[in-house]
């Protein structure tokens, strides 16, 4: 994997000016793009946590299936404590129903090749399902919780690989963070050209012309860890399945400290990000945290004092 570095100089800028109203601070949003991992069967918990990461936001949950024909090693995250319970909920469904859903189509398939092979009087070799998890990021890049889930199943042909990935916000109302939240309206055009570097290096083991690479999209799926954003592409999608699940990782910038100063006297949920991509917050919240207030004269000049108590 090569690491691509993408570096934005962070400032924080306050802008009082005529009815311009708001606070800027300089910032192209959390940097947090996806990824599709090379992926390499473990055994144990089926859980992948790096140390710093250690949180009991995650716990694991096994799945079985009584499937002689299918030998399977599932394990999926639970989250727990989040701010947001109703979305804690939907997504613990969704992570359960996407899993489940996957064991009974791999045990369907084991039951036809076994019958086939009966049929037919040659060797049954059981199939294999392996899902495992790793919560790449518990907050700690900004802010941002990352999960990628990894499903791989083998059966007569070549092994079956699918990355997801969830990207969000813990918080009261949890928000669901993209590429364009991340990066701001021109994501594409930065994270193309890192892409593009990186498979004109290495071409001979990506796809050329149409059915090569042809640009992110606004879905397209991401990680966070130790400070990067990857990008991911799933098996076969830009790439020949030796060169197994592509991915490529971007640099987050460097905006740790101003976005920290900015959430720690305004709630994110009142942030959003502006169209050259810098994180805005109405000044009117900003003022009211440090107990001042503005007056604008019929001139458009806007005077800043301390609040009457």
């Amino acid at each position: 994997m090569k690491t691509m570095q993408y570096t934005t100089k962070w400032t924080k800028t306050l802008a009082v000016a005529g009815m311009a109203s708001i606070l800027m601070v300089s910032a192209s949003g959390l940097s947090a793009a996806q990824v599709h991992a090379q992926v390499q069967s473990a055994s144990g918990s089926g859980q992948i946590m790096d140390p710093a990461l250690t949180t009991k936001m995650v716990t694991s949950k096994k799945l079985h299936s009584s499937e002689k024909w299918l030998k399977a090693d599932i394990t999926i995250p639970v989250f727990q404590g989040l701010a947001d319970t109703k979305y804690q909920d939907q997504l613990n469904d969704i992570i359960e129903s996407h899993a489940s859903k996957d064991l009974a189509k791999w045990e369907k398939a084991a039951v036809e090749a076994a019958a086939l092979a009966k049929k037919n009087g040659y060797t049954m070799h059981p199939y294999q399902l392996l899902i495992q998890y790793e919560l790449t990021s518990n907050g700690s890049d900004n802010g941002l919780v990352s999960l990628k889930i990894t499903t791989e199943g083998t059966g007569m042909n070549n092994p079956e690989t699918l990355v997801d990935t969830y990207n969000f916000t813990n918080e009261a109302e949890a928000k669901r963070i993209t590429l364009e939240d991340l990066f701001g309206s021109k994501y594409t055009s930065i994270l193309d050209k890192h892409i593009k570097s990186e498979i004109a290096a290495d071409q001979e083991l990506y796809y050329k012309g149409e059915n090569g690479f042809q640009g992110v999209h606004p879905e397209q799926s991401f990680y966070v860890k130790g400070g990067h954003a990857y990008i991911v592409f799933q098996k076969y999608s830009i790439a020949p399945g030796s060169t197994g699940t592509p991915e490529f990782a971007v640099k987050l910038p460097d905006h740790k400290d101003v976005h920290g100063a900015v959430q720690s006297i305004i709630p994110s949920s009142q942030h959003y990000i502006g169209k050259n991509g810098k994180q805005m917050v109405p000044l009117a919240s900003v003022l009211r945290q440090l107990n001042l207030k503005s007056i604008q004269d019929k001139q458009g000049q806007i005077t800043i004092s301390h609040a009457e108590n």
